[in-house]
């Protein structure tokens, strides 16, 4: 009976201490269908600075123009694998993250929205949250959420909530950077290059037959047509045009001759054409 007690004990114990432990944060795939996203305050573009995207350097770094200024810029709150375009083995998915934000980005208008904590990271870098001004996405949390980066919460004091849950969204549903077979066949920065270089289909010289520089090739339509000096052919005592035997402007008065003869006084007539 005493053993039964402890045993009793020991199992309520156990189950109060599990209701006590912290969350770890990350979220099953069947709570996250249940859980709603956390909500996201988007803030006033009347009151954010105004910028222009003329490069990219990595999914997470950004130069922009401001004014007639050009600064560069971290995006706060993402981390995305390190593009080396000289690289002989690339970091895993740092192509792919690149070309996904030179499609939200390159060319676009943002607005810049700095973090109360501080407007610069440990080494001295600009760091900010990104909205495309058309339409206010938020770039930083679109690239976690879509796995194209990790979560980096250093320097954040805001949107912490929704990077967390969008990242767990990411790597519950394998995407991106959390999908294991992701890497498999990916681009190589070689292949970028050799996709720029490839000479576009109008460009490409037309190859042509080899001809003798004295060959000169005339329309069949231009070529005259030859009959033999000795082929008949029919005239009249008055008229300046030659006939075949069937044409019915020939007269009884028509007499045979040959093209020798009238070459230099008579004309092939239009409506038999002798010649053809």
């Amino acid at each position: 009976m005493q053993v039964n007690a402890a045993i009793n004990r020991f199992a309520v114990l156990c189950a109060c201490l599990l209701t006590t432990l912290p969350s770890t944060g990350y979220a099953h795939p069947e709570d996250l269908s249940t859980t709603p996203p956390p909500p996201i305050q988007t803030p006033d573009y009347s009151s954010l600075t105004l910028a222009k995207v003329i490069r990219i350097f990595d999914a997470d770094t950004v130069l922009l123009q401001i004014g007639q200024s050009k600064h560069r810029y971290q995006l706060l709150g993402a981390n995305a694998p390190e593009f080396q375009p000289r690289a002989k083995s690339p970091k895993p998915f740092s192509i792919e993250s690149r070309r996904f934000i030179e499609q939200l980005l390159l060319g676009e208008s943002v607005y810049i929205q700095l973090d109360p904590r501080a407007d610069r990271d440990a080494i001295n870098r600009r760091i900010a949250y990104i909205f495309r001004a058309p339409d206010m996405l938020f770039v930083n949390l679109e690239l976690v959420r879509q796995g194209y980066a990790k979560h980096d919460p250093k320097g954040m004091s805001l949107y912490t909530d929704a990077f967390h849950y969008y990242e767990s969204k990411a790597q519950a549903l394998t995407r991106g950077i959390w999908n294991p077979d992701a890497n498999l066949h990916r681009p190589t920065p070689a292949d970028e290059i050799a996709e720029d270089q490839e000479p576009k289909p109008h460009e490409q010289p037309e190859s042509k037959p080899q001809q003798s520089p004295t060959q000169k090739i005339k329309p069949a339509e231009s070529k005259p047509i030859t009959q033999s000096p000795s082929t008949t052919i029919y005239i009249t005592k008055s008229g300046s045009k030659y006939h075949t035997k069937d044409c019915p402007h020939l007269s009884a008065s028509n007499k045979s001759t040959t093209r020798d003869t009238i070459k230099d006084t008579h004309q092939p007539c239009k409506t038999c054409k002798p010649n053809e």
